[in-house]
């Protein structure tokens, strides 16, 4: 397990970005592909082309007492499927559910006839919402018989790519396990074995129908359906899928359920409501399971409050039978001694620059990377900010696991990304608020490295987990600015006239001069500059001036 320098790296795509779009372009000018290349590999703000860099915290749920192997024993899980989860390593039986897991599972372990329940699950993210619903759909479908020939679970997604993550999941959790089979329903699923054949589609695993045919068939009798709501309308109306709909069906999943919002959320409601009823079942008579990162908002009360009435608009059933379950985030202990000397001068020094290696493989297991040289200089260069320690461990991410919760910035960054993502720069700024922009930069890289790289063991979560987005786009063109003393960056001058810009309008975005539009010949690469000029009439041509000559 490497450990990557993702302000360094997102360094480096910025540059090769760059360099792609200048050979993308075909320029044979080198002053004008310098000059291109300069504001590509510049900030988003000014032209660039990568994004800048968010921090999102990644901290777990709040663990319950409950394992997959505790439930069994009191009869609320099924021994088969704890077994099963086990051996492909998707829930290890003996592993403590986050508590928002565990809840969801009690209170759908016992089936309702005629009071099936709508349970919403929030939490944050990376926290098992996904497990959340999982894990008591497939219990439910491993504990009872099939009540009918079609569906027994719908899973519902917003788009396909999801679908997609979905089905890899369920290749991997039900790979061998004879209980359970799943279908997943798209515009790219095959319509017969020949057609996945020739397009090379092969299943997941076993418990995974292929295509169209199998699934309408019943040669292939599945249990789970996995779509798109798009897709789901469709289903509704050709006469082939009515096999899909009867009383078989026993559950609905809405992953993502913050998507459904307005308009779209009445429709979905309706959507389940004509399902419901080609099913010939009554709401009431199905379990439906929500989960979303991002549903309701304000005081936990007052968005359970708004959760449980949206739950029951969506689902359409009295608010007494929606249970809202929210998972919250676990908070690090932190025993912070107080900066005692100035945190940003010993975090931007290289001697705590972020660890490189956490694991390293040893007879074909993996364990912490150890390097006692490294761990006791580790030690000598963050006491004046962390303490002395009394004895170094040989492995530095026990070392920084033990010094790390003393330094008080640590904390300050725990605190700050509890609240919400927040972009490298404005990060830095919040946590040294005095120092120079560059130094503080480097100094909250380190200090997110060795943060990341503070742990008990090597599958223990960090001290403070977080991730990292970087967006990017494509290069849409770019025009040049006929002024030869625009006030545009110096790098980006063309010789005889003015800056590149990434405005394709007829001024300057920096001195208001004539801006026009640049191409380059298909043929030889030689650059011109594009204007529409009249000449006379309604007569309107394509005027070009070759910039190299």
């Amino acid at each position: 397990m490497t450990q990557l320098d993702a302000i360094a790296l997102s360094e480096s795509l910025r540059r090769r970005l760059a360099d792609l779009a200048v050979a993308e372009a075909r320029v044979a000018d080198g002053h004008l592909a310098r000059a291109l290349r300069a504001m590509w590999a510049d900030a988003p703000s000014r032209g660039g082309l990568l994004g800048d860099l968010w921090v999102e915290g990644m901290f777990g749920a709040t663990a319950s007492d409950d394992s997959l192997a505790s439930l069994a024993r009191e009869g609320l899980f099924s021994d088969a499927l704890m077994c099963q989860l086990d051996r492909v390593g998707a829930v290890p039986r003996e592993r403590r559910l986050y508590a928002h897991q565990a809840e969801t599972l009690r209170l759908v372990a016992t089936p309702r006839p005629g009071a099936e329940p709508a349970v919403l699950v929030t939490a944050p993210t990376g926290t098992g919402k996904t497990e959340a619903f999982l894990l008591p759909l497939l219990q439910r479908l491993s504990a009872q018989a099939r009540g009918g020939d079609g569906m027994r679970a719908l899973v519902l997604y917003p788009m396909n790519a999801l679908v997609a993550d979905q089905v890899k999941r369920l290749g991997v959790w039900l790979d061998g396990y004879d209980g359970v089979r799943f279908f997943p329903f798209n515009g790219e699923t095959a319509e017969t074995e020949h057609d996945a054949r020739a397009r090379g589609l092969v299943p997941s695993c076993p418990a995974h129908v292929l295509t169209r045919e199998a699934a309408r068939s019943g040669r292939a009798r599945h249990e789970i359906v996995v779509t798109n709501y798009s897709m789901l309308e469709y289903m509704l109306c050709r006469p082939q899928d009515a096999c899909f709909f009867d009383r078989a069906l026993e559950v609905v999943v809405l992953d993502e359920a913050h998507l459904y919002q307005g308009t779209l959320a009445a429709e979905i409601a309706l959507l389940l409501r004509r399902v419901f009823q080609r099913c010939g079942r009554r709401p009431d008579d199905v379990l439906v399971l929500a989960t979303s990162a991002t549903l309701g908002g304000g005081a936990p009360d007052v968005q359970a409050v708004q959760l449980r009435d949206y739950g029951a608009a969506l689902t359409t059933r009295s608010p007494g039978r929606v249970h809202v379950v929210q998972g919250t985030a676990a908070p690090r202990s932190f025993d912070s001694i107080g900066p005692r000397t100035e945190a940003i001068d010993i975090l931007a020094s290289d001697a705590v620059a972020g660890l490189k290696t956490l694991a390293q493989p040893t007879g074909g297991e993996a364990h912490l990377w150890e390097d006692e040289e490294r761990a006791a200089a580790l030690a000598k260069a963050l006491e004046p900010i962390a303490g002395p320690v009394a004895q170094v461990p040989p492995s530095p991410a026990i070392l920084l696991h033990a010094l790390m919760p003393r330094v008080d910035v640590a904390r300050r960054l725990h605190d700050r990304l509890r609240l919400g993502p927040a972009r490298l720069e404005e990060l830095a700024e919040q946590l040294w608020p005095d120092a120079d922009a560059a130094k503080r930069l480097r100094a909250t890289g380190h200090l997110l490295n060795l943060c990341a790289s503070a742990r008990s063991s090597l599958h223990a979560p960090p001290l403070v987990p977080h991730r990292l987005h970087l967006l990017a786009r494509g290069a849409d063109g770019a025009g040049l600015c006929f002024d030869p003393g625009c006030t545009g960056p110096h790098d980006r001058k063309y010789p005889g006239r003015g800056a590149v810009n990434d405005q394709l309008g007829p001024t300057c975005p920096h001195c208001d001069a004539l801006s026009l539009p640049l191409r380059a010949c298909r043929k030889c690469g030689a650059p011109v500059a594009v204007a529409r000029q009249a000449f006379g009439g309604d007569e309107d041509r394509l005027v070009a001036e070759n910039q190299g000559r």
